[in-house]
């Protein structure tokens, strides 16, 4: 779980799971997906497949995953922005944003989860954060 910053994914290729929320809701999201987990929600993701997974992975703002990626480089992890599940377990995962690609190239949302498309063109996805409304445009 992160206190500040929105943890976001976009899938490549392959597929990775998530675990979000308290329950550890489990879900698969392969390449077009996207996944965005505000502060406060638990989350895990791994690849269970048999084959390789790309992904993008953003922190929104940075809360120091930069400099803990440099750390963990030199061998000595830094702290940063990553604490574990809280006894009351954070909030739901109806907080976080998950796309899925759909039939068709048409995105779908997950029961339980919420999409906010804004009218426009293109497909902006918008989500709370302690600073504002964080926006992602998703292009095919």
């Amino acid at each position: 779980m992160h206190h500040e910053h929105t943890d976001a994914f976009y899938v490549l290729d392959g597929e990775l799971t998530f675990e979000l929320g308290p329950d550890a809701h489990e879900m698969r999201v392969g390449p077009g997906g996207f996944v965005a987990v505000p502060p406060h929600v638990g989350h895990s993701f791994v690849n269970e497949s048999r084959t390789d997974a790309r992904w993008l992975n953003f922190h929104a703002p940075d809360a120091g995953f930069a400099n803990f990626l440099r750390t963990l480089r030199a061998g000595t992890p830094g702290q940063w922005d990553s604490f574990g599940m809280p006894a009351g377990g954070g909030l739901p995962p109806e907080h976080a944003v998950v796309s899925l690609r759909g039939d068709g190239d048409r995105r779908m949302t997950v029961p339980g989860f919420r999409v906010v498309e804004h009218a426009v063109d293109e497909a902006w996805f918008s989500f709370p954060h302690p600073g504002g409304e964080v926006a992602v445009l998703l292009t095919t």
